[in-house]
């Protein structure tokens, strides 16, 4: 992802705690955040020893450290590996790590793959939120950029008047409906011809 806003392959990425790139604040705190296990692993506890991976710096870095304060660990409690989103993933469904500090949709990813793995801690429990951030690379123009805003403040709107979550889908975004094209009247008293007339230096077949 960092590589196509640098090669300028990607308009509008989400990334998380990237500082070497520019973006526009939003209040997008999550609850996405989670400590994950293997099935069978459900507490805390459960991964002491075990091989966790995590990419460092991220919110499931935070995630994980806070799920180890508060069961009375520390990371020398575990093994600690970094690792990227997307190896978390493939090492977990295969099996490689032991559990991982992770956030969704990568988690959602692992789930089809491994569905009944143990989500052993998360922001929704700890009461955790982080922010998250919109980066658009240097060379988006700037008009795009506002829509792309308006469109987030639309949804943080939608959220701070729904704070429990949707009770139901929310509402699209507002853009004006494509026109549908309309049914050509019926010509009375007009009948199709039998044949049409060849265009003009038209080469005409004639069975037989």
């Amino acid at each position: 992802m960092v590589c196509a806003m640098s090669c300028a392959a990607g308009d509008r990425p989400w990334l998380q705690e990237l500082p070497q790139f520019v973006g526009r604040a939003v209040e997008t705190l999550t609850y996405a955040d989670r400590v994950i296990g293997q099935p069978g692993m459900k507490p805390m506890k459960d991964l002491k020893g075990k091989r966790i991976g995590v990419p460092e710096g991220t919110s499931g870095d935070m995630i994980l450290n806070i799920a180890l304060e508060k069961a009375g660990m520390t990371t020398k409690d575990i093994q600690k590996i970094n690792m990227d989103p997307s190896t978390v993933v493939s090492a977990f469904a295969a099996g490689k790590i032991d559990g991982a500090g992770i956030f969704y949709p990568a988690i959602a990813t692992i789930k089809a793959k491994v569905p009944d793995l143990e989500e052993v801690a998360s922001t929704v429990d700890t009461g955790d939120a982080f922010p998250t951030a919109f980066v658009a690379g240097n060379k988006v123009p700037e008009t795009k950029n506002a829509k792309v805003i308006k469109v987030l403040q639309e949804a943080n709107d939608w959220r701070q008047k729904h704070p429990g979550g949707p009770s139901r889908s929310p509402p699209r975004c507002s853009r004006s409906p494509r026109p549908r094209p309309r049914p050509t009247p019926p010509m009375s008293g007009l009948s199709p011809p039998t044949s049409w007339p060849p265009r003009p230096g038209a080469v005409r077949w004639t069975p037989g």
